[in-house]
């Protein structure tokens, strides 16, 4: 995507559990028995990007949301993320298009 950095694997296992509606997934680490969560969105590392360096970015990575198992929910997703500064809704317009364009091409 031209003009946004790539970032790479921003933590999947956080020490806090977000503010979201979804439950996480919560595993106990060995050394230290601490509680870690599995991260349900990519948004929050991104944001916290944007404010240090005003730059666009995006991530395509795995999120876990624990909404019970079934066949109609999977737990876990790969998702592709993206954050900018000053960007108005013709500019998400405008990429929405763009993207679409080029995933048809290929």
């Amino acid at each position: 995507m031209s003009g946004y950095q790539l970032i790479y694997s921003s933590q999947i296992l956080n020490n806090y559990r977000g503010t979201y509606a979804v439950d996480p997934f919560v595993t106990i680490m060995n050394d230290d028995k601490s509680k870690k969560y599995l991260r349900i969105t990519l948004e929050t590392e991104l944001k916290k990007y944007v404010a240090l360096t005003l730059k666009k970015v995006y991530e395509i990575g795995k999120v876990f949301r624990n909404k019970g198992e079934s066949y109609d929910h999977i737990q876990e997703y790969t998702v592709l993320e993206l954050v900018a500064p000053y960007f108005s809704i013709d500019d998400l317009i405008k990429l929405i298009n763009q993207l679409s364009v080029s995933a048809v091409k290929t």
